[in-house]
């Protein structure tokens, strides 16, 4: 479980946020950072170098995991560093937000209101942050004003709108330019299709920034294409190496997808999601959902398997990851034959077995926990080459293909049992 050791200043001694750095194991050389989801959630961690001469050290260890509330940490005008989630954060705000700091860092006050989301219950802190950012930059407190405090705000109001998860990419269309005491609102037309939202809850906060009225411009596409984002697969895993691989395999597919790939932490899944033009998606039939899991060979494990699948749903095509033994001959005795998982008809509809086979040598920890690491390889390298079957349309046909096959593919290094048959695996 990642551990935060100390903390990145780029800034120096500078209030503001700063960066928790966490790591594997205490005294570690490489650090590793949170990366976070929409929901300021931890969807993972990534590994990143040192830089000693801007870091500090944490005064109390504090662990994270991915699914967790993500951690964040504030440097205050006297030097010392608050460390908490979101709501710990928010308790602590009304001591931090004091007048002396507001006056001299008065954007890094509005960082910690607007993550608090307190511009409402702390009205007058927030009348004092522009007053103090117009006396700092002039008329450039009213582009920070429209970009950096409104446009999130506006953007959230019309999120809590949206029925369908898809259309949430236009949201980042949505843009804000206020002309005197009124802010213009320009968004994709379709946001508007349910009526004009109800900006009132904006209206007070906005009156500390001396904003009075609303007025909505809807966009309409010309010529463009508009597209919808949907979801194309997902992943769960099953078991210590089904979990892990699951864990640490955003890295392998993000870049292939192009897409979001988000943490559901409650089920220890990932999905990912593709941006596919409407036009598609009416023309077409709808691309159809991969759902991959990994697990082991147990009887244990099959029937976890089966829950993680649920019932068989149509446009749902089901793949499994199967990892064979990697222990003693015991343990194999005790699996599940490969054939007969792929025989089932209720089951998935196509068995990728992982047959990581090496000679067996006893008494040796590290052995084992080789084969676990190999295991985990080929199975990030399955998934995302599934992943990327779903990018494009010849990719889902063959994908569609294998609805209904239960057939099997062998993945993972069989060098030196070449002759080993399938009811051996």
């Amino acid at each position: 479980m990642p551990l935060l050791e100390r903390f990145a200043c780029p800034a120096g001694t500078a209030v503001g946020f700063v960066v928790p750095l966490f790591s594997r194991h205490p005294g570690a050389n490489l650090c590793q950072v949170q990366l976070l989801d929409g929901f300021w959630r931890i969807e993972g961690f990534e590994d990143i170098a040192r830089e000693p001469r801007l870091e500090r050290q944490a005064d109390r260890p504090v662990t994270a995991e991915v699914g967790d509330p993500a951690i964040w940490a504030f440097l205050d005008a006297a030097g010392d560093i608050h460390v908490g989630t979101k709501q710990e954060l928010r308790r602590s705000a009304p001591v931090l937000l004091s007048s002396d700091l507001i006056e001299m860092w008065p954007a890094s006050a509005a960082d910690l209101l607007r993550l608090c989301e307190l511009e409402d219950v702390l009205f007058e802190k927030t009348q004092e942050i522009y007053t103090a950012m117009t006396k700092q930059i002039g008329a450039g407190a009213a582009i920070w004003r429209d970009t950096d405090m409104l446009l999130p705000l506006i953007r959230q109001h019309f999120g809590r709108r949206l029925d369908r998860p898809a259309n949430r990419q236009m949201l980042s269309d949505i843009w804000t330019r206020s002309v005197g005491e009124t802010c213009h609102i320009f968004c994709p037309a379709p946001l508007l299709s349910r009526g004009e939202p109800d900006l009132s809850p904006t209206a007070k906060i906005a009156s500390a920034w001396g904003i009075t009225a609303f007025r909505l411009h809807p966009l309409q596409a010309s010529g463009s294409q508009v597209k919808k984002r949907v979801r194309t697969w997902t992943v769960t895993g099953d078991g210590g190496v089904g979990r892990w691989t699951v864990r640490r395999i955003w890295n392998a597919v993000g870049p292939l997808v192009n897409a979001d790939v988000r943490v559901r932490s409650e089920s220890n899944a990932l999905e990912g999601q593709l941006t596919i033009p409407s036009a598609e998606l009416r023309d077409s039939p709808a691309p159809p959902q991969l759902h991959v899991v990994i697990h082991g060979s147990a009887q244990k494990d099959i029937e976890a398997g089966r829950r993680l699948f649920g019932d068989k749903r149509d446009g749902v095509i089901r793949h499994l990851v199967n990892i064979r033994p990697l222990g003693s001959d015991p343990e194999r005795r005790q699996a599940v034959p490969a054939q007969v998982i792929v025989e089932d008809r209720h089951g998935p509809d196509y068995v990728w077995v992982i047959a990581n086979h090496r000679p067996m040598r006893f008494g040796k920890h590290y052995i084992g926990l080789a084969r676990s690491d190999a295991a985990s390889r080929f199975a990030r390298a399955s998934v995302s080459a599934l992943a990327d079957l779903c990018c494009s349309s010849r990719g889902r046909t063959l994908l569609q293909d294998t609805a209904g096959a239960h057939a099997m593919g062998l993945v993972g290094a069989t060098r030196y049992l070449k002759e080993m048959s399938v009811k051996d695996l």
